[in-house]
């Protein structure tokens, strides 16, 4: 989230009425401390909104109301961990929201650049930054991204799913 949070303050020198929203696990831990001081040290406590855990009816809410949906995964530097196929970018194009991610883990194999979502690099706020610009001011882009996005998420609904596990089922019991 930090590098999301530096992105967001070069993004308000052009989007100035902009808002930073982070929903997920709060309350301690030195990452979400990290970012609180960040947040602090850029003076941007009245545009930036910690709103921790939140129900599933309210993340809905949130995405309603986002312009963007911005996830800023990394690769860890001591263990190497990253993203595999992160729900919360499903939710966010289930919801027809713009999808600003990196490229990185499993996220190309869900989304493609320019088509689905937008990917930037890891750990490059101000590629970050320039994309969430470019897609909050550009509408043909967000609804061209949207309309995409739904159609790519619906290989991942249930309908869609429930043939393939059982096929595979199937396959393994009768080996």
């Amino acid at each position: 989230p930090h590098l999301t949070i530096l992105a967001f303050q070069r993004v308000l020198e052009e989007v100035t009425d902009a808002t930073l929203t982070l929903v997920g696990k709060g309350g301690g831990g030195e990452l979400f401390e990290t970012c609180l001081i960040l947040v602090k040290a850029l003076g941007l406590e009245n545009r930036v909104d910690f709103a921790g855990a939140l129900s599933h009816d309210l993340v809905a809410a949130k995405m309603r109301a986002a312009r963007v949906f911005v996830q800023h995964s990394v690769t860890t530097q001591e263990h190497g961990d990253m993203e595999g196929k992160p729900v919360a970018i499903m939710e966010a194009m289930a919801s027809g929201l713009p999808v600003i991610s990196t490229n990185v883990g499993g996220i190309p194999f869900i989304v493609s650049h320019e088509h689905s979502a937008m990917l930037t690099p890891v750990d490059d706020a101000e590629s970050m930054s320039e994309t969430i610009v470019s897609l909050v001011t550009d509408r043909e882009m967000r609804e061209k991204l949207v309309r995409n996005a739904l159609k790519e998420v619906a290989k991942y609904g249930w309908p869609e799913v429930k043939p393939k596990w059982l096929a595979l089922y199937k396959q393994r019991a009768a080996a």
